[in-house]
């Protein structure tokens, strides 16, 4: 009689242990795969993890371990991301990560730290294209944007201005902008021959603002236009006839279109030859020339003009017509003008 109570007794153990073993084995820990905080600025960061399952998560952060705040995700997932906002700006941030399965099973991460980025402003705020020729009616597009200290954009407190040659509010009639495409904004000319500038001040709440300088929009009335289609080559060395070893390489550079420059009516200041600190006529329009083929073109309304160079910080060109006028072009209707301009104040002929 004992022998069978003993054995009953034992038989139960092993039962109840072989069960328990049942409930631990079916018992499985979610497992973070990968837990980072990146895209970190002043103000905020975002959380991203992956599991080995879909599960619940839950993100609690603060400025210290006792955390404060906490952020749910109320969907079953496997991977996800989270943005941190409202933070405050060179902050020791702790965090910890909580998933839940769909079986109750819970795992929470070690607790990590993140350090938010100093406090963003604003470096500087340009716009493009910076000059522009229109004619009466038409259009051009221009795009703000904005340099931030932390580098991370910061599009939302921009401002378009439009004034005169005084900086005064513009006449109605010289033109309009659409500020409904957000950084970029369309201009569109008027009925007025005469200049328009455009500007744009860029902002962060509480903090400095900056304003790009000054784009300037010559409009004209529509008296036709050509295409001028050049080349700019840097020249340098011997080019003497019989002799040549010097070289010609295709270069970028600013190309310039002035009103036309005459130097015996006082409209420039020579440095040296060929180099120029203060031409005294407006500039019509500006293109880059390309860096593999020294190729540009722009169109022009109908005129005489004065092509020239930004070089060195100055302004060149080394074309005379004899009567004054320098490296003078002449745009006509329909008709496209090809130039090649050379950059040779090192080489020798």
């Amino acid at each position: 009689m004992k022998r069978l109570i003993f054995y009953t007794i034992l038989g139960l153990v092993i039962l109840l242990t072989a069960c328990q073993k049942k409930t631990l084995l079916t018992k499985e820990y979610p497992v973070f795969q990968e837990v980072t905080v990146n895209e970190i600025t002043s103000v905020s960061a975002t959380t991203k993890w992956t599991l080995n399952e879909d599960c619940y998560v839950t993100i609690d952060y603060g400025t210290s371990t006792a955390y404060g705040f906490r952020q749910e995700i109320n969907a079953l997932t496997n991977n996800g991301e989270f943005n941190l906002d409202g933070l405050f700006a060179q902050t020791p941030y702790y965090y910890r990560l909580t998933a839940t399965n769909g079986k109750g099973d819970m795992s929470i991460t070690d607790e990590a730290c993140f350090i938010t980025a100093n406090q963003q402003s604003i470096e500087s705020t340009y716009i493009e294209p910076s000059y522009y020729v229109l004619h009466f009616g038409e259009s051009v597009n221009f795009t703000a944007k904005v340099t931030t200290s932390d580098g991370n954009p910061y599009p939302q407190y921009l401002h378009w201005s439009l004034c005169d040659d005084n900086l005064s509010p513009l006449d109605p009639n010289i033109g309009s902008i659409n500020t409904s495409q957000g950084l970029n904004t369309t201009f569109t000319a008027g009925n007025k021959e005469g200049t328009a500038k455009l500007r744009v001040y860029g902002q962060i709440p509480g903090q400095h603002d900056s304003i790009s300088d000054i784009v300037n929009i010559t409009i004209l009335p529509n008296q036709g236009s050509g295409i001028l289609r050049g080349q700019v080559m840097f020249y340098e060395g011997n080019f003497m006839p019989g002799q040549i070893t010097g070289t010609a390489t295709p270069v970028r550079r600013q190309v310039y279109i002035f009103e036309k420059l005459n130097m015996l009516a006082g409209d420039v200041v020579y440095s040296s030859p060929c180099f120029f600190t203060t031409l005294n006529k407006k500039i019509i329009a500006m293109v880059e020339s390309d860096a593999t083929t020294g190729s540009f073109e722009t169109v022009l309304p109908v005129g005489e003009y004065t092509i020239c160079l930004l070089e060195n910080g100055e302004y060149y060109a080394n074309i005379w017509d004899g009567i004054g006028g320098i490296f003078p072009i002449v745009i006509k209707t329909n008709a496209t003008l090809e130039i090649l301009f050379r950059i040779d104040y090192q080489a020798c002929y």
